[in-house]
């Protein structure tokens, strides 16, 4: 109930990641993040867009993608229209809807992408992947 609202409004299972999510701005998510020293899981999504229910409705709710994002992430979830959404996607622009991207908090740099839906065994795939390749120190100059 505010101006930082999740993606859709429209009940049911649209924002399931809410025990998950960051409430706070894209500023307040890398510094949180780097004082846990995690990475930011950033998923900017249209409420129209099939795509972004699927990933709310089916990847979100996963146990191990929730525990996975939990362990090693702090999750920021905006709907593309959103002023907070607009702002990070004047320095992050896509075409493709949903957006999932990891971002290193101290530098702000994105570190990969991925556009449109992902199944949760996938999305699992390919966190677990980032998480091999990446750690906190060192985030790799193929990154």
């Amino acid at each position: 109930t505010g101006g930082g609202a999740p993606p859709s409004q429209d009940g049911g299972s649209e924002s399931p990641a809410m025990a998950v999510m960051f409430p706070g701005s894209f500023a307040a998510l890398r510094k949180g993040a780097e004082e846990k020293r995690k990475f930011c899981l950033v998923n900017i999504q249209k409420e129209n867009e099939v795509a972004s229910k699927q990933l709310n409705r089916d990847t979100w709710t996963d146990r191990a993608v929730q525990q996975t994002v939990a362990s090693h992430f702090l999750f920021w979830q905006h709907n593309g229209d959103s002023p907070p959404a607009k702002k990070y996607l004047g320095q992050h622009p896509a075409k493709e809807w949903p957006v999932v991207d990891i971002v290193d908090p101290r530098t702000g740099k994105r570190l990969n992408r991925i556009s449109g839906y992902m199944a949760p065994e996938r999305m699992q795939e390919v966190l677990s992947r980032f998480l091999a390749s990446h750690t906190w120190g060192n985030t790799g100059p193929d990154a």
